[in-house]
């Protein structure tokens, strides 16, 4: 149902369903993002689902929801797009222009919009960096999140969530934090299997981020990070 708090803020909750092959643990559990804005949310699915068309339901049950977008046939509601992307077992969603209408149940992920800035986002939407390069990643956070325990995490991987402890003795991945409202996430040795969904993560809350490879010689790459904070 709607669960909507003091100063505008408000939650999407998303409903898990065999039909969406979401896996708890490797996707979104909240996140945050500013209303008005937009948000692409991306959804893992197992390779048995590979050929199922795919669904963004709203709605408590899936028996009660109703679908918003969806690949076969292919439909969106509500400025809503779908889109699957096999190779990758994933499909993204993405939701324009948020109000707090948007608030309900989805694909048992949390979504939280603040009506000002978030408490979780990312600096920049895009990054470049070469095969063997190194690339860096500034994740901002509220003075209520100080003394919260920093992550980095790959989407779709539920192991792979690494701390600043866990980064100490990592030569690929270092976590820094000066407990001063933002901490710094560099990436070495970099390779283009480093491409995919990840996300920054303080607390209960995660911002996201979509990296990808393309490469541009035999041995130079690019790829770019879209937060979910869309201002």
């Amino acid at each position: 149902g709607l669960h909507i708090v003091k100063n505008n803020l408000f939650y999407i909750y998303v409903l898990h369903s065999i039909l969406f092959s979401c896996i708890r643990g490797s996707s979104i559990s909240i996140l945050t993002a500013k209303s008005g804005g937009a948000i692409t949310v991306p959804c893992h699915y197992h390779r048995m689902f590979r050929d199922h068309a795919k669904y963004w339901c709203k709605g408590r049950t899936w028996s009660l929801c109703t679908v918003m977008a969806s690949t076969n046939p292919r439909q969106s509601i509500g400025g809503m797009s779908i889109t699957d992307i096999p190779e990758e077992l994933v499909f993204t969603v993405t939701m324009k222009n948020l109000q707090e209408t948007d608030t309900n149940r989805y694909c048992n992920n949390n979504v939280y919009f603040p009506s000002g800035s978030p408490d979780l986002s990312v600096v920049d939407e895009l990054v470049s960096g070469e095969e063997g390069g190194t690339v860096s990643v500034q994740c901002l956070y509220s003075d209520t999140l100080r003394g919260k325990e920093k992550k980095w995490c790959r989407s779709g991987d539920r192991h792979s969530c690494q701390t600043q402890t866990d980064t100490s003795q990592n030569t690929s991945v270092v976590i820094s934090d000066g407990k001063r409202g933002v901490f710094n996430v560099t990436m070495k040795q970099l390779e283009k299997k480093d491409a995919g969904w990840y996300w920054c993560s303080v607390g209960d809350l995660q911002a996201l981020q979509f990296l990808t490879c393309a490469a541009s010689s035999n041995y130079n790459f690019s790829f770019c990070y879209r937060s979910f904070i869309t201002i």
